[in-house]
């Protein structure tokens, strides 16, 4: 498994893999760079270690760039697991990557890996003025179910409630 660092000096590819609780304080840490509120560290080593056997929890799929000596977190993806659903938690990627595809091949790899374990439908919640993220959503199959009115604390913007369905969607 590549060691990652926070200088993106030397990076080469983009690798995508598995977080694990390891992982949690390079998460926390672009989390802090994307979002006005953020989990903490603690919070996601304790979420990323919980697993998917049994009754559920976190999975976390991240994108780095670098060599396999060492490279740079620059974008993830958590999903809450249980019950034959999931949802999309967080989505992020680093400002000096964006635009190279890599939230599309995130959100593509962690919903061909929730589907493995029989996931049959997923959700999320994202902000009616956020275009980009509402067209990579609508990108990857979901669509539009329901409206959460001020649902953002921060800014007390509405979310839209998005949904796909497994049986519909074609990886």
């Amino acid at each position: 498994m590549p060691m990652c660092s926070s200088t993106s000096e030397g990076c080469t590819g983009i690798v995508l893999r598995r977080l694990l609780p390891a992982d949690a304080g390079l998460v926390s840490a672009l989390e802090k760079r994307a979002f006005p509120t953020f989990w903490t560290e603690e919070q996601y080593a304790r979420k990323l270690g919980l697993g998917l056997e049994g009754l559920g929890g976190t999975v976390g799929f991240g994108a780095f760039a670098g060599s396999e000596e060492e490279c740079l977190l620059v974008g993830y993806v958590a999903l809450g697991c249980a019950a034959g659903e999931c949802e999309v938690e967080n989505i992020a990627v680093d400002k000096a990557f964006r635009g190279r595809g890599i939230a599309t091949a995130l959100l593509r790899h962690a919903l061909q890996e929730v589907r493995k374990m029989h996931t049959m439908v997923c959700y999320l919640e994202v902000a009616v003025g956020n275009a980009p993220a509402r067209a990579l959503y609508a990108g990857a199959g979901f669509r539009q179910t329901g409206l959460r009115r001020k649902y953002y604390r921060e800014t007390g913007e509405d979310a839209l409630v998005m949904m796909l369905e497994f049986q519909h969607w074609n990886s």
